[in-house]
């Protein structure tokens, strides 16, 4: 039986930051937690999402499933918070690197 706690930061630590962004992970590690659990998801162009819901309704001021949108679709501020996420840029180093297009 183990003796120590497994933490897991689900959707970083949305409690201070919002849900699934650069933020919240941030604050997760700066608090001790070693395990942070995220959603990812595939917009209808391929772009790789960061987002728990199936829907924009929650989480955005937009509505409606996002899987027949794209990238260009979304406004640059929800790219902003962490939504997006491109594979091409060095804020995602590991997907970047593993990245074929």
């Amino acid at each position: 039986m183990l003796d120590q706690r497994i933490v897991f930061a689900h959707r970083g630590l949305n409690t201070i930051a919002p849900e699934n962004t650069m933020s919240a992970f941030k604050l997760a590690v700066e608090h001790g937690v070693q395990w942070i659990e995220t959603d990812v998801d595939i917009l209808g162009d391929g772009t790789v999402i960061v987002c728990h819901d199936t829907t924009l309704d929650r989480t955005t001021n937009l509505t409606g499933s996002y899987y027949g949108l794209t990238a260009a679709d979304l406004p640059k501020s929800m790219q902003a918070v962490g939504l997006v996420v491109n594979t091409q840029e060095s804020h995602c180093p590991r997907c970047a690197s593993s990245s074929t297009t």
